[in-house]
């Protein structure tokens, strides 16, 4: 399971889901919903997955590049 917090003070979300809501991604090394991947063990966020990973692993990500000025961690 993966811990949620959606960060608004006002109307908190905070639970524990089995998959993390659009556009979260889940981080395993930390079990928490997240918009960006930022564990240096899982830096990538794998979108068909909806998880963040040490690598590429569908040929579609293997062969793309990363456009000009975009970080890792998106």
């Amino acid at each position: 399971m993966y811990s949620f917090d959606n960060g608004d003070t006002t109307n908190p979300i905070r639970e524990c889901l089995y998959t993390c809501p659009f556009p979260y991604v889940a981080d395993n090394s930390t079990n928490k919903c997240l918009l960006q991947c930022n564990s240096a063990s899982f830096p990538y966020r794998d979108q068909a997955s909806q998880t963040c990973v040490s690598k590429c692993t569908s040929p579609v990500y293997q062969y793309s590049h990363m456009p000009t000025g975009q970080t890792v961690n998106g």
